[in-house]
């Protein structure tokens, strides 16, 4: 169940089953102590839960691995924001070396290991000057020159 589409859907329940179940959706989401109290409020289950957090959140313990629990989901996503970002520059420089091979055999021929090797190695703003330089190059030797 995804909590924030809950409200928007139709019911799919009988009325006293989805009632519930959006109110345990507003419990899971508030981010307010006003917001607690007023599911509290609205109803005896609610009230349970409500003061069952509070004692949980008095317990030093528990308070600790709530936080460390927030902070490592944190870590988490910068961690995968992180390697998102190298996997799609790695892909660009994947295509960006495919581009200029298939540009080199089209205008100068087969290609010899050595040239293949520099390419495989290249960085992407160097993959990126040689590609320009295939346009204007007499030779293979003027597109991989210094």
């Amino acid at each position: 169940i995804q909590l924030s589409k809950l409200f928007s859907s139709a019911p799919s329940h009988p009325v006293g089953d989805h009632d519930r179940l959006r109110l345990w959706a507003r419990f899971f989401m508030a981010t307010e102590d006003a917001q607690l109290d007023q599911l509290a409020a609205e109803d005896p289950i609610m009230a349970v839960a409500v003061k069952t957090l509070d004692e949980l959140s008095q317990d030093p313990e528990i308070y600790h691995q709530a936080r460390t629990r927030r902070e490592e989901k944190i870590l988490y996503q910068m961690d995968l924001s992180a390697s998102r970002s190298e996997g799609l520059q790695e892909g660009e420089r994947k295509g960006k070396r495919e581009m200029l091979l298939e540009q080199l055999e089209q205008r100068f021929g087969p290609l010899p290991p050595t040239t293949r090797a520099q390419i495989d190695a290249a960085a992407s703003e160097q993959l990126r000057a040689w590609a320009r330089r295939v346009l204007t190059a007499n030779n293979l030797e003027e597109v991989i020159a210094a």
